[in-house]
C-alpha cells in the first residue's frame, strides 16, 4: 500500500467524485484514493493532513475556487502533482494556474480513458521523482557511513602513533578539520550503560570530530577547534552523554594542541594500556599495503594474521581494521587521497566491517578476499616488481640500492625514481620496512637475542638496528621484546 500513489479528489459534485473514485479503483491498481473534499477550504485542510501524491482538483467551486486553493496549498508546502478538472477553456485556466505545478487540464465531462491517460503520465513522473529521492537518501546514507569509517580510521591512526602519516593529512582534508587545534576528551561511564552507541553518535555532532568506544564504558573523542570555555564545554559534554538521565559521567579533558601531540594528551587522561595500541600496528599495516602494491598476496595474508593478532590485544579492534581498510584501499587506488573513488567503493563493499559482533575469522576472510582482488589489478613495471621481490627474499644480506640496480641492469638513480613513482617511497624505505617487519616477527617469537635479530635482518650494527627499529615502531627492540613477554604472560 505504501508504494501506491495517493490521490485526493476535490469536486463539489458527489457523482463526479464517485465516478473518478470508481475509475481509479477499478482500472488503476497503482493508485488509490486517500480522501475527497467538496470545496476549496476542505481541499486545503485535506491536502495538508493527507499529503497526497496527486490532486484531481475541480476549478469551479463555491467559496475558494480550485486555483486559489492550490495556491494556498503550495504556500503550505504541499508538493502533490495537480490535475485540474474544468468546464472552462483550458487557456484561461492555464493562465491562472501558471507557476503552480499543474501537470494537466481535463475538460468536463471527463471520460474514464482521459482519467487513465492523465494519471499514467503523472505516474511515470512520480515514480521517477521517488527514485531520485531514494538515490539522494542513499547517497546521504553512504556519505554518513563513509564519514564514520574515515573518522574511526583517523582516531585509530592517532592512537597507533601515526598522526604524521600522509594518509592522515588526506583524511583531515576530507573531513575539513584543522590539525593545529585538537582537544582530547575521555568520557568514563557505567560499563552497564546500554545506550553507548547512541551516545557516541550524539557526541560526534557535539565535538565535530572523531568519537569512538575504545573500551567498555570508555568513549574517546578528538574535538577540533573548540572555542568554548573548558569548564562549560565539559559540562555540555556531560549533559550530552547523560542524555537527560541521572547517569554518572566522568569527563576528562586534555590540553589543546596539534594533532601530532594528541597521543601524549590521551595517555595523560588514562592509565589503560588497552586504549593505546602497540605502535607495531602501524608498521604491520604499512607492510600489508606494500605487499598488496607489489602483488605479493602470500606476504599480505601472513602479515594480516599478525595485524589481527596485534589488534586483538586492545579493545578497539574494529577501528584498527577500518584504518587498515582505508589505508589499503587508498594505497591500491592511487597512493594518495583517502576519499578516492576506489577507496570509497572498497570500504562500502565491506559494510559489516563495522559490526562489533563480526568474528575475527569472518573479518579476515573479507579482507583477504579484497586483498586478492586488489592485487590482480596492481600494475607495476617489471623492474620495480623484481626489485621488491629481491628485497623480500634477500633482506638478510648486505643489500643496497646499487647492488639491486646493477643486478637488474639499470642505474641506481633510475631505479630509485621508478620505485618512488610506482610505490610512493624510495627503495631504501621499502627495504627498511621489510627488515623491521621480520625483526618484529623474530622478537615476538622470543627465540633470539637482539644481536641475533639484528644480524638475521641484515643490520651489521646492532646500534643502528635499534635506532631504525625505534623510528619505525616507537619502541626500542628491548622494550618491544619486553612488551611481548608481558603480553604473553598475561
Amino acid at each position: 500500500m505504501s508504494d501506491r500513489i495517493r490521490v485526493l479528489i476535490v469536486d463539489d459534485e458527489p457523482p463526479v467524485v464517485e465516478g473518478l473514485r470508481a475509475v481509479i479503483e477499478r482500472e488503476l491498481p497503482d493508485f488509490y484514493v486517500v480522501g475527497s473534499a467538496s470545496n476549496g477550504r476542505e481541499a486545503i485542510e485535506s491536502a495538508s493532513a493527507l499529503q497526497p501524491d496527486v490532486i484531481l482538483l475541480d476549478v469551479q467551486m463555491p467559496g475558494i475556487d480550485g486555483i486559489e486553493a492550490l495556491r494556498t496549498m503550495r504556500s503550505q508546502g504541499v508538493r502533490a502533482a495537480a490535475i485540474l478538472v474544468t468546464a472552462y477553456e483550458r487557456f484561461d485556466v492555464a493562465r491562472r494556474g501558471y507557476g503552480l505545478g499543474v501537470r494537466d487540464y481535463l475538460v468536463k465531462p471527463v471520460g474514464p480513458k482521459t482519467v487513465r491517460d492523465a494519471l499514467e503520465v503523472v505516474r511515470v513522473e512520480i515514480e521517477a521523482e521517488r527514485e531520485r529521492r531514494a538515490e539522494t537518501m542513499q547517497e546521504a546514507e553512504t556519505r554518513t557511513q563513509m564519514l564514520r569509517i574515515v573518522e574511526g580510521a583517523l582516531l585509530h591512526l592517532v592512537l597507533a602513533g601515526s598522526a604524521d602519516s600522509p594518509i592522515v593529512n588526506d583524511i583531515l582534508r576530507y573531513l575539513k578539520l584543522d590539525s593545529n587545534s585538537v582537544l582530547p576528551v575521555l568520557l568514563v561511564l557505567d560499563q552497564e550503560e546500554p545506550r553507548l552507541p547512541e551516545l557516541v553518535d550524539r557526541l560526534r555532532y557535539t565535538v565535530h570530530g572523531p568519537v569512538g568506544l575504545v573500551e567498555p564504558g570508555i568513549v574517546l573523542a578528538l574535538a577540533f577547534d573548540v572555542k568554548d570555555d573548558l569548564s562549560n564545554y565539559g559540562e555540555r559534554l556531560r549533559q550530552v552523554a547523560a542524555g537527560g538521565k541521572q547517569t554518572a559521567v566522568d569527563v576528562r579533558i586534555g590540553t589543546s594542541g596539534p594533532l601530532r601531540r594528541a597521543l601524549t594528551g590521551i595517555r595523560a587522561l588514562t592509565d589503560s594500556a588497552a586504549i593505546v595500541p602497540d605502535a607495531s600496528l602501524y608498521q604491520l599495516r604499512a607492510s600489508i599495503v606494500r605487499a598488496v602494491q607489489t602483488g605479493d598476496t602470500d606476504v599480505a595474508a601472513q602479515t594480516l594474521d599478525d595485524y589481527l593478532s596485534a589488534a586483538a590485544e586492545y579493545a578497539a579492534t574494529v577501528p584498527a581494521l577500518e584504518a587498515l581498510l582505508v589505508t589499503l584501499s587508498d594505497a591500491v587506488g592511487n597512493h594518495r587521497g583517502a576519499v578516492s573513488d576506489v577507496a570509497v567503493q572498497a570500504i562500502l563493499e565491506s559494510p559489516r566491517i563495522s559490526d562489533p559482533a563480526a568474528s575475527t575469522e569472518s573479518i579476515r576472510h573479507r579482507i583477504s578476499e579484497w586483498i586478492a582482488t586488489s592485487a590482480e589489478s596492481v600494475s607495476l613495471s617489471q623492474t620495480v616488481r623484481a626489485a621488491a621481490e629481491m628485497m623480500r627474499s634477500e633482506f638478510s644480506s648486505d643489500l643496497s640500492i646499487e647492488i639491486i640496480a646493477e643486478r637488474l641492469g639499470v642505474s641506481s638513480s633510475h631505479l630509485s625514481r621508478l620505485f618512488s613513482a610506482e610505490l610512493g617511497q624510495p627503495p631504501s624505505a621499502f627495504l627498511s620496512e621489510v627488515r623491521i617487519q621480520h625483526a618484529i616477527q623474530l622478537l615476538t617469537s622470543g627465540e633470539y637475542s637482539i644481536k641475533e635479530v639484528s644480524a638475521r635482518c641484515g643490520y651489521r650494527d646492532p646500534n643502528y638496528f635499534s635506532r631504525a627499529f625505534r623510528s619505525a615502531t616507537g619502541q626500542s627492540p628491548s622494550e618491544f621484546a619486553q612488551s611481548r613477554r608481558t603480553t604473553s604472560a598475561t
